[in-house]
């Protein structure tokens, strides 16, 4: 099996990952499949504790297209972010009726990277102790002191996904990241047979259920009363800002 070697530094040292990947090329999703060890090119991640998910799903099309600025072809549109405090007190930080729109890369070794306007409105509603930027395998995520954590999570209110929304704020001209770290309070399921992929709220369950999916992109057996549902709106439960000192 033929496998590609980097010649060269990539995302400026953001990315660590092997060109042994899972994307639509797949060298080794197409060796798998063409062997019969798998019966779809279809795979899933929840970066927690247990591979579950709970509530309605959001499927739409893998978009490869440069015009979308996501490589990876999962662009969401978010409708705010809201900092939680254990008093039960929520403050949002977009501007009222403003959208926007995120690439999902599992490998980003960060919850999200965003617009410093967004960066700076949760250091100010957290009150978080920002210490500086980790070059190490976050590389220039940033690094908060975790003796002086204030309590305060993060939501990410994904809206009606079945709504066509304009992307009203896009400053820099890149598309904003949610990486890996998201995917603690995500399901992200990729079928690159369907060209599509699919969203779920996780549900840190103990108990698990695996389920096939065939080439023509559909589950079996049927899904019961815990498994993907229809499309609609998911707002996702909070998703813990975690705080450390580096040394």
């Amino acid at each position: 099996m033929p496998i590609g070697i980097p010649s060269f530094r990539r995302d400026n040292g953001k990315t660590f990952l092997h060109t042994l990947g899972l994307g639509s090329n797949s060298t080794y999703l197409n060796t798998l499949y063409s062997s019969g060890q798998i019966s779809s090119r279809v795979w899933s991640l929840f970066w927690g504790r247990i591979e579950k998910i709970t509530g309605q799903n959001y499927t739409q099309p893998l978009d490869l297209s440069p015009s979308t600025g996501c490589w990876t072809g999962v662009t969401v549109p978010i409708t705010n972010l809201v900092v939680n405090f254990r008093d039960g007190s929520d403050h949002p930080i977009l501007p009222q009726g403003s959208t926007i729109n995120c690439g999902i890369v599992p490998q980003r070794e960060m919850l999200m990277e965003a617009p410093l306007f967004i960066v700076d409105a949760f250091d100010d509603l957290s009150r978080l102790d920002f210490l500086g930027q980790s070059l190490e395998y976050h590389w220039l995520s940033r690094v908060y002191n975790s003796s002086k954590d204030s309590g305060a999570d993060i939501t990410f209110p994904l809206g009606n996904f079945l709504q066509v929304r304009e992307l009203l704020i896009r400053p820099t001209g890149q598309l904003p990241t949610l990486g890996r770290y998201f995917l603690t309070g995500a399901y992200l399921m990729f079928n690159h047979d369907a060209e599509e992929f699919t969203l779920w709220q996780a549900n840190p369950s103990e108990r698990t259920s695996l389920t096939p999916v065939v080439r023509s992109g559909e589950c079996k057996p049927e899904s019961g009363p815990d498994e993907p549902g229809s499309n609609g709106t998911e707002t996702w439960a909070p998703l813990a800002v975690t705080t450390r000192r580096e040394r």
